[in-house]
């Protein structure tokens, strides 16, 4: 019984001792604080929504309610905010670093933030900047610059890497190659037709651009996309594709699908480069507004024409101004009239014959009826009218 009250004296005594240190801890305390606060060196101000501190120039709140605030706001309309109200300090930033790894000085670790009013992202080591969804790593910007979309390691500034297997667009879905055969079974003697897909879904990746006139779904804008080992570029649109050279373009597919190239300075003209399949297959080079004007010319030298064709239908070979269906060099001609006719020095022009150049002049001629003659004339002035034709030799049908 004695031991028992000893013991609660004793745990009595102890206890009264520890409040008694604690509550002169908390007055140490207070009387510290109010010596503070009494000093100006710390300022605390408290409301039914926030406690804060106010010493010269910095102020912070933190809010119960709404948010926190690291700044001059008592209204934070977010979780937190960051906030400084000085014009000579724009610069805002969170810093998140380590101790071991990044240091913890003002150029370590990552940022966070607002430079005037421009928002920073900020990897200040030598290290990569990864994004992530869903806990896997989507994109990436390398610490030399490379920026990959779907691959961590980018071979070029932007490197997109595709994992699907199907894709949207006008190009199609997954499904890679088509099979259709002919069976004959041997012994039934019938035939059947096999039509199907090929199950495998094709490797696909692809970029696609859009704006507000294009619409946003997968059949919109440009595609730009590589599917297994073949790649495309896919306006979806009705519209061109132009190519541009210091502000001028110099091809362009335009909306009919002609292919015109060089200084385009008109790019409703009708010029078009095409090879067609629908209808005849082959190459057609047009110039129709300018009939007269070259349509397409082979040089062999960065002066010399070697072929010209000519708006008009006439094919120049070593000469750019036939006067003739076909003119070789500087009198050679192929006429092409009511008579036929393989001439020299001699082209027919507003229903008189004329010579090209200085000189004498010859022809070969076909005549519907089915005559053949060889005509001869003295020489004469370049341009001017043959008036003395000679036949040679004439033989009728």
């Amino acid at each position: 019984m004695q031991t028992k009250i000893l013991n609660y004296e004793y745990k009595f005594k102890h206890s009264s001792i520890q409040a008694f240190k604690h509550s002169i801890s908390r007055v140490v305390k207070i009387f510290l604080l109010l010596f503070l606060m009494l000093t100006g060196r710390i300022q605390f101000a408290f409301s039914q929504q926030a406690i804060g501190y106010d010493k010269d120039d910095y102020t912070g709140w933190l809010f119960h309610r709404q948010g926190i605030t690291l700044g001059d706001s008592l209204s934070p309309a977010y979780s937190l905010l960051l906030l400084k109200n000085q014009s000579t300090e724009p610069k805002i930033f969170m810093q998140v670093a380590n101790t071991t790894l990044t240091g913890f000085s003002a150029t370590d670790g990552f940022l966070v933030g607002l430079n005037g009013i421009n928002a920073i992202l900020n990897q200040q080591e030598n290290a990569d900047l990864i994004f992530k969804t869903n806990a896997t790593n989507r994109a990436v910007i390398k610490n030399n610059g490379y920026v990959g979309i779907g691959i961590m390691n980018p071979a070029h500034t932007l490197h997109v890497h595709g994992t699907g297997t199907s894709g949207g667009g006008n190009s199609g879905g997954g499904f890679s190659t088509t099979q259709v055969s002919s069976h004959k079974d041997a012994q039934k003697d019938n035939k059947s037709l096999i039509v199907g897909h090929n199950i495998t879904p094709a490797s696909y990746g692809a970029i696609q651009l859009t704006n507000n006139a294009t619409g946003t779904s997968a059949t919109d804008g440009l595609l730009i996309e590589v599917r297994n080992n073949s790649a495309s570029i896919n306006l979806q649109e009705q519209g061109s594709i132009s190519f541009r050279n210091s502000g001028n373009t110099c091809m362009q597919i335009s909306t009919e699908n002609n292919l015109k190239i060089g200084k385009i300075t008109n790019i409703t003209e009708e010029s078009k480069v095409g090879i067609f399949t629908s209808g005849q297959n082959g190459l057609l080079v047009t110039t129709i507004n300018n009939p007269d004007g070259y349509i397409f010319k082979a040089r062999n030298s960065a002066t010399y024409n070697a072929l010209v064709v000519k708006g008009n239908g006439r094919v120049g070979i070593g000469t750019d101004d036939p006067k003739e269906a076909v003119q070789i060099g500087d009198r050679f001609v192929i006429h092409n009239g009511g008579t036929k006719v393989i001439g020299y020095n001699w082209n027919y022009e507003n229903g008189s014959a004329k010579y090209i150049t200085n000189g004498y002049s010859s022809q070969i001629r076909f005549g519907n009826n089915g005559t053949l003659s060889f005509v001869v004339s003295p020489s004469g002035s370049a341009g001017q009218n043959i008036t003395d034709e000679n036949y040679a030799i004439h033989i009728t049908n």
